[in-house]
């Protein structure tokens, strides 16, 4: 397994990377030589998620209960706000009790995240998933 160390200094939007490297020893070289802020951040390279060379993306969409969907967009599947989301292969859900809860009462439409291949299989993915929710008495 390669890694390659990265030299940053700061967060957000004053972030940047002050260099990248195949030695840990020059990384260190680097991070002493630019200042006592700096950071050395280690990355595995070419790991992949198995479900993205199997053709999969990861969808967000909003859907009501009568199963109209809406606002579908691939979304960002490492996104920290949903990290616990990306684990189910299939289908995951943001219960009612969770950041989204005002949305729902609001709307009665949940957000869902989802692997799909296409927008449409997600939005049959999801389709089954309301489904299920309805007759359990969770919609």
């Amino acid at each position: 397994m390669k890694v390659v160390y990265i030299v940053s200094n700061g967060e957000g939007d004053y972030y940047s990377i002050k260099g990248i490297f195949s030695k840990r020893k020059l990384a260190e070289l680097v991070k002493v030589a630019s200042g006592s802020y700096n950071n050395i951040e280690v990355y595995k390279l070419d790991i992949v998620d198995q479900r993205i060379l199997d053709g999969y993306l990861y969808w967000h969409l909003i859907m009501d209960i009568t199963g109209k969907a809406g606002d579908i967009y691939i979304w960002d599947y490492k996104y920290e706000g949903r990290k616990n989301f990306t684990d189910s292969p299939i289908l995951a859900v943001i219960p009612k009790e969770e950041e989204w809860k005002y949305d729902y009462i609001k709307t009665g439409r949940w957000k869902l995240y989802q692997w799909a291949k296409t927008k449409e299989e997600a939005i049959q993915i999801a389709n089954e998933k309301r489904i299920k929710l309805i007759e359990k008495g969770e919609w």
